[in-house]
C-alpha cells in the first residue's frame, strides 16, 4: 500500500474521531455546589501522568466526584490508545500546498466545515507581508509588547532558545524590536534570532519574520495559555477554592461558575496534549525533552501581575505613549465588566474591610493561592481590602474567560495561515509535512468544542435574592456589550461576549 493511500486511510479515520468528538462536546451544566468531600491534594504532574516527565507543575491528585465522568475519560483512554497504534502522523509525506487555500480545503472538508466554520483570515495577514505592528495591538498576540528601555518597545521571546529543538528546525529564541511611527502605529525595525540581529532590507528578514512569528504563536499556546491558563492559575483557583470555601460561602459562588469542571477538564487536556503521543510533542518545534523543559522552566517564571490588563497598559508604555490598541479598549471594557461585577457583589456581604478581614474563610483561600501559584499574589493584595478582593476575583475571571479564548480558541483564525505564521519553521526552507498541518488543524477545531456559555443567568447559584439580582445585572451588562458590538461588523480580531465561555470546561 503507497503511503498516499495509507494517509488518506488515516486521515479520514482522524477526521472522523474529531467530528465525533466535537459533536458530543456538549456545554457542561453547573450545578449548585454541594457540600465538598475531603480536601483535593496538589501532587507533581508525573505522579498523576507517569508518561509525562513534569515534576515541577502540580496539579490535582484526583478530580472532584462532582466533575468526574468516566464514560469520557474511557473515551480519553481510547483515544490515547488510538494516538500510540494507529497516530495521526506518517512519516515521509510531502509538504503542504503551496497555495494557503487549497492546504485549508485539503484539511479541513466539508464535514467539518458543517460543524464550524473555517478559520478567517486576519486584517494583519491580509497583504504582501504580515503586519507585526497590527498583530501587536489587536487580537490573540496583543499583551506581548514590553519597553525595549531606549523608547521602542519589543516582544522578548529569547527564552524560547534554552529548550530543546529539533535539529530540522530554526531554534525559536528572538526579539522583534519595534518604533512607533508618526501616525502612532508601531513597525518592526529589528529581530533578533540565531541569524543575527536582521533588519528590514536584509534578505533574511522574510525567514527571521518567520522564526519570529513561529515564536510567537508557540509561546502563546503552549505558554500563555496550557501553561498559565490551565496549569498555573485556574488550577490553583479550582483547588484552593474548592478546599479553603464553603460551598454556601459567597465569594465561593460568585467564582463557581467560573471554575467548577477545571479539574476534569485540565485532566483531559493534558492526556491529549502533553502525553508523548499528544498534539504538542508532534506539533511545536521542540524535541519531547525541550517541550516538558520549556513548561517547567516558564512556569516559574508566570506572574499573576502579567494577566492583569490593567496592569499590562501601564508596565507596557502603550497608554503614556499614545499607542492606539484595538484590543486594550475591548479587553479593557470587559475587565471593568468583571470588576464591576465582582466589586457589586461583595458589597453585599461585606460592609467594611475590617468585616472581610474577620472572615476566615476567605484568609484561608488567598493565603492557600498565594501560595499555590508561581510567584505567589501582589502586593497590592496585603493588606487585603473588598476593593482588592473585588480587583482580584476579577482578574481570575478575565484569566479563565477572556485569557483562555484569547490565547487558545481565538488562534483558530491566526494558526492555520502557516504561509504567514508557520507552526515550524524548517532550515532549508521547505513547508510542514501533510500530517502536521493536518493535526494543527484537528487540534485548533478541538479547542473550539461547545462550551458552557458566559451569557447565561446564575442567578440560582446565589445565595439569596440580593446575590441573584447582582448575578443577572452582570447578565444585562454583558448583553449590552453585546448589542453595541452587534452594530458594527464582525471583527476577526475581537472577543464578543456571545463568543466567551464562563469557564475553561470542555
Amino acid at each position: 500500500m503507497s503511503a498516499g493511500v495509507r494517509w488518506a486511510i488515516r486521515r479520514s479515520f482522524w477526521d472522523f474521531l474529531t467530528a465525533i468528538k466535537y459533536r458530543a462536546a456538549t456545554p457542561a451544566h453547573i450545578p449548585v455546589p454541594a457540600p465538598f468531600g475531603e480536601p483535593l491534594e496538589r501532587v507533581p504532574l508525573r505522579d498523576v501522568f507517569p508518561a509525562i516527565a513534569i515534576d515541577k507543575i502540580q496539579c490535582a491528585k484526583s478530580v472532584p466526584a462532582d466533575e468526574a465522568s468516566p464514560r469520557k475519560r474511557r473515551a480519553y483512554d481510547v483515544q490515547e490508545w488510538l494516538a500510540k497504534v494507529f497516530p495521526p502522523h506518517l512519516s515521509g509525506l510531502p509538504e503542504v500546498d503551496p497555495d494557503p487555500a487549497t492546504r485549508l480545503a485539503q484539511a479541513y472538508r466539508a464535514p467539518k466545515r458543517k460543524l464550524f466554520p473555517a478559520p478567517l483570515l486576519p486584517p494583519a495577514f491580509a497583504g504582501d507581508e504580515p503586519d507585526l505592528g497590527r498583530l501587536a495591538v489587536a487580537g490573540p498576540y496583543y499583551g506581548y509588547l514590553t519597553p525595549a528601555g531606549d523608547g521602542r518597545w519589543q516582544w522578548d521571546l529569547r527564552v524560547l532558545g534554552d529548550f530543546e529543538h529539533r535539529p530540522e528546525v530554526h531554534n525559536l529564541g528572538s526579539r522583534v524590536v519595534f518604533e512607533r511611527t508618526e501616525t502612532g502605529a508601531l513597525k518592526p525595525v529589528l529581530i533578533e534570532c540565531e541569524l543575527g540581529a536582521i533588519a528590514p532590507s536584509d534578505p533574511r528578514w522574510p525567514t527571521a519574520r518567520a522564526i519570529a512569528l513561529c515564536a510567537l504563536t508557540t509561546h502563546c499556546g503552549l505558554v500563555r495559555h496550557f501553561n498559565g491558563v490551565h496549569l498555573a492559575f485556574g488550577s490553583a483557583l479550582a483547588i484552593t477554592a474548592r478546599n479553603a470555601l464553603p460551598s454556601d460561602h459567597p465569594l465561593l459562588r460568585l467564582l463557581w461558575p467560573h471554575f467548577y469542571g477545571t479539574e476534569y477538564s485540565n485532566e483531559m487536556a493534558t492526556l491529549s496534549q502533553l502525553d508523548p503521543a499528544g498534539d504538542f510533542p508532534h506539533v511545536y518545534s521542540f524535541t519531547l525533552n525541550g517541550l516538558y523543559d520549556a513548561f517547567e522552566q516558564t512556569h516559574r517564571r508566570l506572574r499573576l501581575g502579567d494577566y492583569d490588563p490593567v496592569e499590562y497598559l501601564e508596565t507596557s508604555g502603550l497608554r503614556a505613549a499614545g499607542i492606539e490598541s484595538p484590543s486594550a479598549a475591548d479587553l479593557g471594557a470587559l475587565y471593568a465588566l468583571f470588576e464591576t461585577h465582582a466589586r457589586d457583589y461583595l458589597d453585599l456581604y461585606y460592609a467594611s474591610d475590617a468585616q472581610l478581614a474577620g472572615d476566615a474563610a476567605v484568609a484561608r483561600w488567598i493565603d492557600a493561592y498565594d501560595k499555590s501559584i508561581p510567584n505567589g499574589l501582589p502586593p497590592w493584595t496585603k493588606p487585603l481590602t473588598v476593593a482588592a478582593l473585588a480587583r482580584l476575583v476579577a482578574i481570575l475571571i478575565y484569566i479563565v474567560v477572556v485569557e483562555h479564548e484569547l490565547r487558545g480558541s481565538g488562534l483558530w483564525n491566526y494558526q492555520l495561515w502557516t504561509h504567514v505564521q508557520p507552526i515550524r519553521v524548517y532550515r532549508d526552507g521547505r513547508r510542514e509535512p501533510l500530517d502536521l498541518y493536518q493535526r494543527l488543524v484537528n487540534t485548533n477545531m478541538t479547542l473550539n468544542t461547545k462550551r458552557a456559555t458566559l451569557l447565561q443567568d446564575f442567578s440560582y447559584l446565589a445565595l439569596d435574592p440580593r446575590g441573584a439580582a447582582a448575578f443577572r445585572t452582570f447578565l444585562q451588562r454583558l448583553e449590552a456589550l453585546q448589542r453595541e458590538y452587534d452594530e458594527t461588523p464582525r471583527l476577526v480580531w475581537r472577543l464578543y461576549p456571545d463568543t466567551l465561555t464562563a469557564n475553561m470546561n470542555a
